[in-house]
């Protein structure tokens, strides 16, 4: 009986130093706040996260005194709207269909058919604005066209690129679109939109804005496409900028989906690269 209580002894101090451990860590961990403490560190781990999301997205980027840099490439994750100020989702909606009307001209830049674009008289008011142009295609052939811009909020976005030939003029310029065989433009439901892209569009276009307002003070007489290098879902369009005060070096990136089974491109960032020696 006596051996019985010695060895139970040891059993019996260890249990209760293991629920004396216990109290102290409860008393030190209400005293010492350990909930903040744990949601604090949770709560850092989620921001460090978000953070690297869009960094990974965004990127650093070169300003190169024209707007900002950073990724263009669209995510394809379904999710909402997310549009700059003043963008309503009609807006948005409408600037999708007129890119999907400009597909055979967004096509042409994308392909290398243009050599130039020079453009003549601005016309519009506050919130539109239509510039006429002349496009020069690599085979010697040439036709008249159109760049849309619109504005909303305090910023100009691109609409549309229309090709307004009027007659047969052959090579390249016989297959830009014609004025008169645009169908009517019919906004697609939100379901048939690419969101991630659309998204894309707006917030490249939003962040560089000195662009548009160049076009739009009628400072730009010609653009001189350089070449076109194409990536995954991304393509970007070299240019020369020729403004009545300088030339500048410039860049076009268009993005890609899928609509209704078939790859279409949508223009989304315009930005001056640096000044041209």
């Amino acid at each position: 009986m006596a051996q019985t209580q010695k060895r139970s002894s040891p059993v019996v101090l260890a249990f209760f130093l293991v629920v004396l451990s216990g109290a102290s860590l409860a008393m030190a961990f209400y005293f010492l706040d350990g909930a903040s403490l744990v949601s604090d560190a949770l709560e850092s781990d989620l921001a460090d996260r978000v953070v690297a999301l869009v960094e990974g997205w965004f990127g650093d980027g070169d300003t190169g005194g024209g707007g900002t840099g950073g990724s263009t490439t669209p995510t394809s994750t379904p999710g909402a709207l997310d549009l700059p100020e003043g963008v309503s989702r009609e807006f948005a909606l409408r600037t999708w269909a007129e890119q999907v009307q400009s597909q055979v001209n967004i096509g042409k830049l994308l392909n290398g058919e243009v050599r130039e674009l020079r453009f003549g008289s601005n016309s519009g008011d506050n919130y539109a604005e239509k510039m006429t142009m002349t496009v020069k295609f690599a085979d010697g052939t040439s036709a008249p066209g159109e760049l849309y811009l619109r504005k909303a909020g305090e910023n100009w976005y691109v609409e549309g690129l229309r090709g307004m030939r009027k007659a047969v003029m052959g090579g390249s310029a016989d297959s830009v679109g014609r004025a008169e065989s645009d169908p009517p433009l019919r906004l697609p439901d939100i379901s048939q939109v690419d969101i991630g892209v659309l998204n894309t569009i707006f917030d490249q276009q939003a962040a560089n804005q000195p662009v548009f307002e160049d076009y739009v003070a009628g400072n730009v007489t010609c653009v001189s496409i350089d070449g076109v290098v194409r990536g995954p879902r991304t393509a970007t369009i070299a240019a020369t900028m020729y403004e009545k005060d300088e030339t500048v070096k410039a860049e076009i990136v268009a993005v890609s989906t899928t609509v209704s089974g078939e790859e279409q491109w949508f223009l989304a960032r315009f930005r001056k690269v640096a000044t041209a020696k």
